[in-house]
Order: structure tokens, then C-alpha cells, then sequence
């Protein structure tokens, strides 16, 4: 299994160097930036609605160096009071943009492989609203786990092993969160078959490495950028935007390395 990976990542070093991801991953990189300006203009309005929403948004604020999610959390909280019309309006661009943002990682994920995107990609515009309906189902899990305890109690069932429990449900949920999103966009926007369990292998892989490098992200920004008071203000949307490239790359890699294990299996097994 280790020279497995090992000439996986040989021939993924390889590919990247003689091939341009950058292209495409400036192109995703760009397509992001326009759905995160709509999607936080819509989270600040929906979000009180949503069941234990201090624990959702701390979530989504764990995607972003430290310099960026305040700059995020500040853009939440200045839209909390908008209108029901313009909650509206910003629901559809957030629905418009993510389905542009799926088909540029389609296209690119079309490059890597050397497949065909789909002529009409309805499922790109579907999966928003099914990653809308994940997002409220977490809320309402995390808010259940939370509240679980205090009726037990109140009922008399309550039993010292239930918050270990209950804590550890809790850790599963938020640590297979961001693999298995992974493991939908690239089993649904693959043009090629894709094995389950190389992709969440992968997707697991990825985000083990990409947590240290965020903390890498935010050691930069606080000791370097923030305290340079001239750009101060920028310093929080420049790493926003490095960190949604350096995403968009692993994102590209990732489904490199995958389709690279995939074919060394098929290889080994013939």
C-alpha cells in the first residue's frame, strides 16, 4: 500500500508540472469568491432561523484562516436585519452562483481526467439546495445533542455515560462533515466513475492536510499582515482569497491522486 502511494504521488507531481491546473484553479478560485460574497450576505439573514446557529457558524468559520473568518463574521452580522424580499433575491444569486461554481469545477475536473462534462447540468443546480437541506439537518443534530441531556434529566433517564456519548456523535458528525462534502462534489461532478472509497480516502487525506495549513494561514496573517496597520483592512480578504486558490488546487490534486489510485488498482487487479 505504501509504494502504492508512493508512485501515486510520484505521477500526481508529475501531472501538476506538466500540466496547467493553475489555469483552472484560478478559474474555480474566482467562481468561489463570487458565491461565498452571495452566500454571506445570505447567511447573515437566515441564519437566526437555524437551530443552534452559534455552533453552525463557528463551523463555517473553522473553513477560513483567522484573518478571514472575521472578516466573514463582520460581513454576517452586518446583514442580520435585511428584508424577506432581499433574502429571496440573494437565495436565487446564491443558487446561481454555486451552480456556475460546480460547472467550473466540472470543466476542470473534465481537464484532469480527459472526460466530457455534461451537456445540460441540471445536477449542479440541485445540489445547492441539497447541501441547504444538510446544512439545517446539522443545525438541527447539533441542537438535538446539545438539548438531549436536560431531557433526560428532566425525565429521570438521564445517565453519566450519555454526554460521552452524545460528545463523541458530536465529534464524528463535525469530523466527517467536510469529507463526505468532498465525497459528493467529486463523485457527482466526475465525468469518470470514481471508487467510494478511494474518494473518501482522499477526501480524508485532504483534510488532514489542509488543517495545519490553515493554521499556517492564520499564524501569517496575525504575525505578518494585521500588524501592518496600512493594509489591515486588506489583509483579511488577501488571505481569503490565497486560502479559496490553495483550496481550489488541493481540490484539483485530490481528484488527480484519485483517479492515479484508481488506476494503479485496476492495474494491480488485471
Amino acid at each position: 500500500m505504501v509504494r502504492l502511494l508512493y508512485r501515486a504521488l510520484y505521477a500526481l507531481l508529475a501531472d501538476f508540472f506538466s500540466k496547467n491546473y493553475t489555469y483552472h484553479a484560478s478559474a474555480i478560485t474566482f467562481s468561489a469568491f463570487l458565491v461565498l460574497n452571495a452566500v454571506v450576505v445570505f447567511l447573515g439573514t437566515v441564519l437566526k432561523y437555524v437551530p443552534g446557529k452559534e455552533e453552525v457558524v463557528a463551523r463555517i468559520y473553522e473553513l477560513f484562516p483567522e484573518a478571514s473568518a472575521k472578516v466573514v463574521d463582520f460581513l454576517v452580522r452586518s446583514v442580520e436585519n435585511l428584508t424577506v424580499q432581499t433574502q429571496v433575491l440573494t437565495l436565487l444569486l446564491v443558487v446561481f452562483f454555486l451552480g456556475n461554481f460546480l460547472r467550473t469545477v466540472e470543466y476542470a475536473f473534465a481537464f484532469v481526467s480527459g472526460g466530457e462534462p455534461r451537456k445540460i447540468p441540471l445536477v449542479n443546480y440541485f445540489l445547492p439546495f441539497i447541501f441547504g437541506l444538510l446544512l439545517l439537518l446539522y443545525g438541527v443534530v447539533d441542537f438535538a445533542i446539545g438539548l438531549l441531556p436536560e431531557v433526560l434529566k428532566r425525565f429521570h433517564l438521564y445517565h453519566p455515560l450519555v454526554e460521552p456519548v452524545l460528545e463523541t456523535i458530536r465529534w464524528a458528525v463535525n469530523y466527517l462533515a467536510f469529507p463526505l462534502g468532498l465525497l459528493v462534489i467529486y463523485r457527482t461532478l466526475s465525468p469518470v466513475p470514481l471508487r467510494p472509497s478511494t474518494t473518501l480516502g482522499v477526501s480524508l487525506l485532504l483534510m488532514l492536510l489542509l488543517n495545519p495549513l490553515k493554521g499556517l494561514f492564520t499564524w501569517y496573517a496575525t504575525n505578518f499582515l494585521v500588524k501592518n496597520l496600512v493594509i489591515t483592512p486588506f489583509a483579511g480578504i488577501l488571505m481569503f482569497l490565497v486560502w479559496l486558490y490553495v483550496l481550489a488546487l488541493a481540490l484539483l490534486l485530490g481528484y488527480r491522486l484519485i483517479l492515479l489510485l484508481d488506476g494503479l488498482k485496476e492495474r494491480r487487479a488485471a
